[in-house]
């Protein structure tokens, strides 16, 4: 009901009856215009009245899509799908921005917005769960309370290899055969777990062969340092478990 120049039918009365109460958006600007109507059919339309402009009042809606992503370890960055003009219900539309640590006491931190549909909060720690949310506001009052979505601050780096758990990628080439008569050129082999998993199967080993592994963490931002280099011989067999790198 809110395209520009477009006519909508409202409602219909008794012919006797000189007046309608119709049900129309807050702050939108609005022209009228009358049929008459019996058995055989529509009269033309009367000509449009002048403009009016309807009441203003809180908007009833808040903003969708509402997200909170980190795009540097110390930061998050909330995002949301702003309201409309004719959504806005008044003057003066802004966005209350709240954010907190999921995991914590602290009290919702508030910023009140205009004109944008992202805000950066800094000095984050790093890849910490948040709660946020973002409520519409204008002259006239607030939305109603919004939904809590959870978000996350930046990630970065692994800054330590992994020690006896956490695997999650592991590096693994054959150094050479313990024949001398089958020496091969050397080509590096990765295997990746998830991050809980703490042993695994290297596939496809040839028996009587030393071979080298070093494990490395892996998150959103990228490979950590690398573990210190484990060297292990195989005996006869295809298959070596890898259960702690620094004990197998």
């Amino acid at each position: 009901m809110h395209e520009p120049g477009l006519w909508h039918h409202q409602t219909e009365v008794p012919g006797v009856q000189t007046t309608a109460q119709l049900k129309l958006s807050p702050y939108v600007n609005y022209s009228f215009r009358v049929m008459a109507v019996n058995s055989l059919g529509r009269s033309l339309p009367s000509e449009a009245s002048e403009q009016y402009l309807t009441k203003a009042a809180e908007p009833d809606k808040n903003p969708t899509a509402v997200e909170g992503l980190g795009s540097e370890p110390d930061n998050l960055v909330i995002t949301w799908k702003p309201l409309n003009g004719f959504e806005s219900n008044g003057p003066g539309l802004q966005y209350k921005v709240s954010w907190r640590q999921k995991d914590g006491d602290d009290e919702w931190t508030s910023m009140v917005v205009a004109d944008v549909s992202k805000y950066i909060v800094s000095g984050t720690p790093t890849f910490v769960p948040y709660l946020i949310k973002v409520q519409a506001l204008n002259d006239a009052g607030f939305a109603p309370e919004p939904a809590v979505v959870l978000g996350h601050s930046g990630e970065d780096l692994p800054m330590v290899a992994p020690g006896n758990v956490h695997v999650n990628v592991i590096y693994y080439w054959k150094a050479q055969s313990s024949s001398t008569r089958n020496r091969r050129h050397i080509e590096k082999k990765i295997l990746t777990f998830q991050g809980s998993k703490t042993h695994g199967m290297l596939p496809g080993l040839e028996p009587f062969s030393h071979y080298t592994l070093n494990v490395r963490v892996v998150n959103g931002k990228g490979e950590g340092p690398a573990s210190p280099d484990r060297v292990f011989s195989t005996p006869e067999g295809d298959n070596h478990t890898v259960k702690n790198p620094a004990n197998f």
